[in-house]
């Protein structure tokens, strides 16, 4: 009798924790769900986060944990940097060299995937790490109704990013970018233009600056531009506030002097508030930073951010 009670209490037990656990899985997927849909909404109060190669500072660049750090962190975008090997396998390195990141050597594209897989990344500090080079599927099923991934370096390779990324149904999370103006951007992907979300590269300090925006706005609604501002704000020619009225978004990053006339990073680590407050007067929607938890803390603490 006994046994029986016990057997009767334990599977009420397991039934409420599959009951929790099914209810915890269906919580999240709904979250995940509410996440995509209030990133479509392309006026959005708030300003997102990019994560420049994911976490760095705490993580490999471009590791796995570097992109699940900014998920964890509730970073909005993760940038991450895209290679193909000796046997046409796409992954995620910013240099087209081993030597920086990895205690390999030699170009990306002379190694198999199997050989890279034995490689181990370093961190900032160039210590080596048990951390392993990603694929850019791994990426991918990590970001996956999590966070908005932004290729970088995929423009060449574009036909192999976009059959992964598809295969994952991941197309309405995915950003890719390209310098081209948009008659040659057009040419080489045709109706791919019509199913991705993609962002132009723009530098303000080139001649051909307004014309290459306006080319695109004439001819299609690109997800945002990333703009390239130059050592000083005489280069913004462009209304910001204009584009995003559009439902354009308005990239900047804050990483060097010369992507954003000196209003970096390392200057926001002792003076956040006249810093940032820099991108949000001149209606910048998207922030790429390589400090995204204080830039985070910043607009936290100024409600525009969750």
């Amino acid at each position: 009798m006994h046994k029986i009670l016990l057997y009767c209490f334990a599977a009420i037990f397991l039934g409420c924790s599959n009951n929790d656990s099914n209810q915890s899985r269906s919580s999240k997927e709904e979250q995940n769900k509410d996440f995509l849909t209030s990133f479509d909404v392309w006026n959005n109060e708030e300003i997102l986060i990019a994560a420049h190669r994911g976490d760095w500072r705490h993580a490999p660049e471009n590791s796995i944990q570097a992109i699940q750090n900014c998920i964890d962190m509730g970073i909005d975008i993760v940038e991450i940097d895209v290679r193909l090997t000796k046997d046409s396998i796409l992954v995620v390195i910013h240099d087209r060299e081993l030597d920086r990141t990895t205690n390999g050597n030699g170009k990306v594209s002379e190694w198999t995937i199997d050989s890279l897989s034995k490689l181990n990344l370093k961190n900032g500090c160039g210590t080596i790490t048990d951390h392993k080079i990603p694929t850019l599927e791994e990426a991918l099923l990590c970001a996956k109704n999590k966070i908005i991934l932004n290729l970088d370096k995929s423009y060449e390779n574009f036909t192999l990013a976009y059959q992964c990324v598809k295969k994952h149904d991941m197309l309405n999370q995915v950003i890719f970018k390209g310098y081209e103006e948009y008659e040659d951007t057009q040419k080489y992907l045709g109706t791919y233009l019509d199913s991705i979300l993609f962002m132009p590269i723009v530098r303000l300090y080139e001649d051909n600056s307004s014309k290459k925006v306006e080319q695109y706005t004439q001819n299609m609604k690109p997800f945002g531009f990333e703009f390239t501002i130059g050592y000083d704000t005489t280069n913004i020619n462009l209304d910001f506030n204009n584009l995003q009225k559009n439902g354009i978004h308005v990239w900047v990053n804050s990483l060097t002097p010369k992507h954003c006339a000196d209003f970096t990073d390392d200057k926001a680590f002792h003076k956040p508030d006249s810093i940032y407050h820099w991108y949000i007067r001149n209606n910048v929607s998207i922030v790429q930073t390589d400090r995204p938890a204080l830039l985070l803390k910043y607009l936290r603490k100024n409600k525009l951010h969750k």
